[in-house]
């Protein structure tokens, strides 16, 4: 048995061979993976240029020859010379392995050089775009720092904007409030109003129905007092009447101390005038007043025509008179010896002119 690389028998070999042969060639024999045996100096080159077996061109990458242990009692007769060869083939065969090799090499580090340049131009592509991309982080950056800020002051006002808000729905519902206070006082306004117009009405009528009842009054007035003179006037001219004091009427009523008699046919009449008794009752005549008592009376006159309604008889004021130590019911000093009666001036009751009605244009209100 010879090795494919070098041709010599990887048994051991007689003297004679052996000075012929180089002492590597001798070396121990061993076996691949795949079971071909060689020597282990042949084997070990071949490995260091192609990683495959030299006789099935098996892989042999990660796999280490495995060195084999041989009987070296085998005759050396039955042993197989290798056919004589001179190293000049060793050294092709070794120099084909070696350029092979070469040019795979070459080949691979042409193609790595290539894939280099590749690399190199993607990287610098690379560095551009991640330039770029620095740049536009920074801008970035520079950005979203504004629109942080933005954010801030946006925050701040939306929540002042709720402050405000809620400050200005207070002041709605306080504006409701008071525009329905101010509803309340326009309705009660317009109600006011409304009164006030009837009351305007109102008080129109009562106004018109005073002046036709004041227009009654007056005549009737005039023509009760009218009457009454007329009345008063024909009592007189019918009958006389006497004041008469006697003893025997005191003593009939000696509490009062005084007697009202009546008689219309006693001879008193030839008494003189000016003999007054206390309790006597004079009849008195009314009748308009003459020009020269008015004359002499003009004050009296326009005291009384100031007032509003007037008493043409002046009962009132000469009642408390009656019965009295004067006896006489008099404002006018008169002389007892002329008459026994009395004058009582008067003037017809005049109405003073009313105040215009003033309209009322405006409503005064005074509010708290």
């Amino acid at each position: 048995m010879s090795c494919v690389i070098c041709y010599n028998s990887w048994l051991s070999v007689s003297e004679d061979s052996t000075a012929e042969i180089p002492e590597p060639f001798f070396s121990s024999p061993v076996a691949l993976s795949c079971g071909h045996i060689f020597h282990n100096s042949c084997i070990l080159k071949w490995l260091s240029l192609k990683d495959c077996c030299p006789t099935c061109r098996q892989p042999q990458k990660e796999q280490l020859p495995l060195k084999l242990f041989l009987d070296n009692s085998i005759a050396t007769s039955n042993t197989i010379k290798p056919p004589t060869t001179s190293t000049d083939s060793i050294a092709l065969l070794l120099a084909e392995g070696y350029t092979e090799k070469l040019s795979e090499k070459e080949s691979k580090l042409a193609q790595l050089r290539a894939e280099n340049d590749q690399l190199k131009l993607e990287n610098a592509v690379l560095l551009e775009k991640d330039a770029l991309y620095n740049e536009k982080k920074l801008k970035l950056k520079k950005s979203i720092k504004e629109l942080s800020m933005d954010k801030y002051r946006l925050n701040t006002l939306i929540k002042k904007l709720l402050v405000d808000n809620k400050v200005q729905a207070e002041g709605v519902i306080k504006l409701n409030n008071t525009i329905a206070e101010l509803n309340e006082k326009v309705k009660q306004l317009s109600f006011y109003k409304q009164s006030l117009s009837e009351a305007r009405k109102m008080i129109k009528s009562l106004s018109i129905k005073l002046a036709k009842a004041s227009k009654q009054a007056f005549h009737y007035q005039i023509k009760s007092v009218t009457s009454q003179q007329n009345s008063s006037l024909s009592q007189i001219k019918s009958t006389s009447l006497h004041r008469v004091d006697t003893d025997t009427d005191l003593q009939r009523d000696p509490d009062n101390n005084r007697n009202l008699s009546l008689n219309s046919n006693s001879a008193s009449a030839s008494e003189p005038p000016n003999i007054l008794y206390r309790g006597s009752l004079k009849p008195c005549i009314f009748k308009p007043a003459d020009n020269s008592i008015l004359s002499n009376n003009s004050n009296t006159i326009n005291n009384l025509s100031r007032k509003v309604v007037l008493n043409p008889f002046a009962i009132d004021k000469i009642s408390h008179n009656i019965n009295s130590q004067s006896s006489f019911a008099s404002d006018i000093k008169m002389e007892a010896s002329i008459t026994n009666r009395k004058h009582i001036l008067y003037t017809l009751p005049t109405q003073n002119p009313q105040n215009p009605y003033k309209r009322q244009t405006k409503l005064q209100f005074t509010g708290k």
